[in-house]
């Protein structure tokens, strides 16, 4: 091979693995999820008034199954996350000290059935124990199926109470978890009273 053909195939080499390199990663990581196109046109978001934020009664709640594993970043000791998913509104979470959007981390919250049901929506409730300045304002809701199919949706909590549901239009099979990741909050370690979903197995 002439030095002309080495230097040609050198420079195709490296111009390839600067092309991949460039890729998004989460353009790779969608890929590899089979992340489904989602708009909000897809579900509705129904602000609840903190009267009428009663919880969810618990055959209809897949939040209360058992077996239920709950997974979060972190926990600010003495708030812990099975207070998420224990039918209390009056009972909150927090994350960590430092574990918080606005501080450049991605706190989440993931519940993992024990079973795929059927999702018809996803209830959040505000947090009773520190109301001013611990809310989280904007999250990703992650939704993915027991075929590897994933389903995300960006929402906003509205104020002031940051209570609502979100109804699926389209009832989704086979749904294995539900997470979501935080992508504005206030403070240091914000938090949430109970996330509860609406769905049947």
């Amino acid at each position: 091979m002439t030095n002309f053909k080495k230097l040609v195939s050198s420079v195709l080499v490296v111009s390839s693995i600067l092309m991949i390199s460039s890729c998004s990663t989460d353009v790779l990581k969608n890929i590899a999820e089979n992340v489904i196109a989602t708009s909000l046109s897809d579900i509705s978001i129904e602000k609840v008034a903190e009267i009428d934020a009663t919880p969810l009664a618990l055959e209809k709640n897949m939040a209360r199954l058992n077996g239920l594993v709950v997974n979060v970043s972190s926990t600010y000791e003495g708030w812990p996350k099975e207070r998420l998913v224990d039918g209390k509104i009056d009972t909150s979470w927090f994350t960590e000290v430092g574990d918080a959007a606005n501080l450049g981390k991605s706190p989440y919250v993931e519940l993992v059935f024990p079973q795929p049901i059927t999702l018809e929506g996803v209830n959040f409730r505000g947090n009773r124990e520190y109301k001013d300045g611990y809310d989280i304002l904007e999250g990703i809701l992650t939704i993915t199926s027991k075929t590897g199919d994933v389903y995300k949706y960006t929402i906003t909590f509205p104020q002031p109470d940051r209570d609502f549901n979100v109804k699926l239009k389209k009832e989704l099979s086979n749904i294995t978890s539900v997470k979501l990741t935080f992508t504005k909050d206030e403070s240091t370690e914000p938090g949430f009273a109970e996330i509860e979903v609406l769905g049947k197995k």
